[in-house]
């Protein structure tokens, strides 16, 4: 919904905001489940921005053994474009490790800006269209 919103630049910006790490999974999972097109998905790391002490803004993290996945980032209704960089600014300033994302080659540009470095394209693991576009997945590893 929210990248419908920026794109019809009805989004709201917000400049004061706290940043947290979220222990609540059910914060977490309703949050994802409306506002990620992929929805729910486990972590072990999830950081929240919070607005008046509601949920905006989320990434959530998997740990392997090497490094940690960005596996899911998004924004509720608020247009922060510093969201992304918060986020990530705050991971690495409090976990020194390897990040890889698997993202929507459509979102390259913000990834790029954040740091990550493109590796290859990929197969996708499913399939899911929006708007009749079948979207194909990009790896993309910020050291």
């Amino acid at each position: 919904m929210s990248s419908i919103l920026e794109k019809l630049n009805k989004a709201q910006d917000i400049l004061n905001y706290d940043i947290n790490e979220i222990s609540d999974n059910q914060l977490v999972k309703n949050f994802l489940v409306k506002n990620h097109i992929l929805g729910y998905s486990k972590s072990s790391i999830k950081i929240g921005l919070f607005y008046d002490n509601e949920l905006i803004s989320i990434m959530t993290f998997i740990k392997t053994k090497n490094n940690y996945i960005l596996n899911r980032f998004c924004n509720k209704l608020y247009n922060n474009i510093n969201s992304a960089a918060i986020l990530i600014n705050y991971f690495k300033t409090n976990y020194d490790s390897n990040i890889i994302t698997y993202i929507n080659h459509d979102e390259r540009m913000l990834y790029e800006k954040l740091g990550f470095k493109y590796v290859k394209k990929i197969p996708p693991k499913y399939n899911y269209f929006c708007a009749k576009q079948r979207h194909k997945l990009s790896y993309f590893k910020l050291n």
